[in-house]
């Protein structure tokens, strides 16, 4: 019985070995075709692509520091505005009214400054009266620069948000993206555009100061 187990034994055994090679045969024939090619030297050179949107170099949304009826404009929309420009000329109503008051005020304060130099008034008289007409010459140049509307940079004139004849205030309307903005008129500088673009943070590394970009606007497809 001791020895029918033995060579029970052995039979599976040489079984197994027999399995295990047959494998390892059908897995050498079963060998995989590969292709060779001879390794090229040459420069990598990735190029990212972004969507971005174009913004004006400069924009300035121009008006008075004071309410009032916008009574001629100087340039079409669409139309160049060279810098210190007037674009927009407001009513100057309160201007003459000032003015007037400025050269009364100014005759009072010549004539203490005459009583002055006499000693004939004390230096408080004095100051009060100077300080009427100091405060009034600043209103005057106040309302002077508040009748006209100038560009403080060429442009162009891109919006015109209160035409002649309509009175100017301070409340915000909402523009065709559907952002707030207040004044007369609206000025942009597009020569040169800026380009925003949001760039992925993996991305960053591959950005460098000088590098090379090619534009493609979407209403000139085929200019670069």
């Amino acid at each position: 019985m001791v020895y029918a187990t033995c060579f029970l034994s052995l039979l599976v055994s040489g079984c197994s070995k027999k399995t295990n090679s047959e494998d390892t045969a059908a897995n050498a024939n079963a060998a995989v075709k590969v292709t060779v090619r001879k390794a090229v030297e040459m420069e990598y050179a990735p190029v990212l692509n972004f969507t971005g949107t174009a913004e004006a170099n400069k924009e300035a949304n121009l008006g008075s520091a004071i309410p009032g009826r916008v009574e001629k404009i100087n340039y079409s929309k669409g139309s160049f505005v060279p810098k210190g420009a007037v674009i927009a000329e407001m009513s100057d109503e309160m201007l003459i009214q000032a003015k007037i008051e400025l050269e009364a005020i100014r005759k009072d304060f010549e004539r203490i400054s005459r009583l002055k130099e006499k000693g004939s008034i004390s230096v408080m008289d004095y100051d009060h009266v100077k300080a009427k007409f100091d405060a009034s010459q600043t209103k005057v140049d106040m309302l002077r620069k508040n009748t006209s509307i100038t560009a403080p940079f060429g442009g162009v004139l891109v919006d015109i948000m209160v035409n002649e004849g309509e009175n100017f205030s301070f409340v915000p309307s909402v523009s065709s993206d559907l952002k707030m903005k207040s004044g007369i008129v609206t000025l942009m500088q597009l020569n040169p555009l800026k380009v925003s673009i949001e760039i992925n943070e993996k991305e960053l590394n591959s950005i460098q100061k000088g590098q090379h970009v090619e534009l493609v606007f979407d209403a000139y497809p085929t200019k670069k």
